[in-house]
């Protein structure tokens, strides 16, 4: 099928629930000219997979009429799918049409070669280095790791993380058509990681500081060090200066870091929360608070020192005052 036959087929079925009370999957614009953009008709498909459209993506597979969606049972046998015994198969049911040793059949056919449930965890008592590996992998894959919302233990299988990383990577397989004779899940891997999946970051927005509460944090500054209140000038370049500087930490923390491929050593990097500063310099950590202080020290330099020599004034007088006073009181 083309791939773009392909994607209008899908967002023209995920307008229509697969089963009653459901609502019907959304995707965002961006998603869409993803699968768009995907360089074929396999790789759309893994991208809407990783959408949660796995049944959608088998459903076009098998051409099957719209009507079949109205009512549930008779979908189910449709797509070959038994209701007191629900697919044994990873992300696709019996029915699932491949191209096997050449021939066009149905995956059931091959049921002993292809991931059935289980299979996705079989990797649980492997040594911790091979497990590692695996691991990398699935990283590099866009499957695994923070970024992919699945925080994992390096060298330790998680069925429920690692697990379900996996699962991805066997439905592929099953849907590729290649199963344990051939080492699907390897070729359905390297397909992964030769075509990584988009990815989308939910940056927020810069939003601008209060200009009346930094106006009020400049008014004290300076009346606390120059005895008077700002002039409405003085009053805007501080703000700018705050601004400036909460802009630049803003996109320094909204920055995506690009890290290499993963390596079984490196693994600790991408497990939880990525830390850039484990990685690379970003420079020195940015203050709008502290810049907007050292602004004000810069531009109102000389009249500080003017103030600080008239209190110096005042008080060597306050000193004389005082010793004329005590010496008075000690001379009565």
């Amino acid at each position: 099928m083309d791939k773009n036959e392909f994607v209008e087929q899908l967002l023209n079925w995920i307008q229509t629930p697969l089963r009653p009370g459901e609502s019907p999957p959304f995707l965002s614009q961006e998603q869409i000219d993803a699968l768009y953009s995907a360089p074929d008709t396999t790789t759309a498909a893994q991208f809407a997979i990783e959408l949660g459209l796995g049944e959608y993506v088998t459903i076009i597979g098998k051409q099957l009429p719209s009507e079949f969606v109205e009512d549930e049972e008779a979908w189910r046998q449709a797509i070959g799918q038994n209701i007191a015994n629900p697919t044994k198969f990873i992300g696709v049911d019996p029915a699932q049409k491949i191209v096997y040793q050449g021939q066009d059949t149905i995956i059931d056919k091959y049921a002993g070669n292809f991931y059935q449930i289980g299979d996705n965890n079989t990797f649980v008592d492997l040594e911790p280095q091979e497990i590692r590996n695996i691991q990398a992998d699935l990283v590099n894959a866009g499957l695994l790791g923070k970024k992919a919302g699945r925080e994992f233990r390096p060298g330790f299988w998680n069925p429920d993380v690692d697990g379900e990383a996996m699962k991805d990577v066997m439905t592929l397989a099953n849907i590729m058509g290649v199963g344990k004779a051939e080492n699907g899940w390897k070729q359905a891997l390297r397909n992964y990681i030769n075509n990584p999946l988009p990815s989308f970051t939910n940056i927020q927005p810069y939003l601008a500081p209060n200009y009346d509460s930094i106006s009020q944090d400049v008014k004290g500054l300076f009346r606390q060090r120059l005895g008077r209140d700002p002039k409405p000038y003085e009053v805007q370049l501080l703000y700018d200066v705050y601004d400036s500087e909460a802009k630049k930490m803003w996109s320094t923390q909204s920055k995506e870091y690009d890290l290499p491929d993963a390596t079984p050593v490196t693994l600790d990097l991408y497990a939880t929360e990525f830390d850039p500063s484990v990685y690379e310099d970003i420079g020195e950590q940015i203050d709008p608070g502290a810049e907007m202080l050292s602004t004000f020290d810069n531009v109102t330099r000389k009249e500080q020192e003017a103030v600080q020599a008239g209190q110096d004034i005042q008080d060597s007088r306050n000193r004389i005052i005082n010793s004329i006073i005590r010496g008075k009181q000690l001379r009565n």
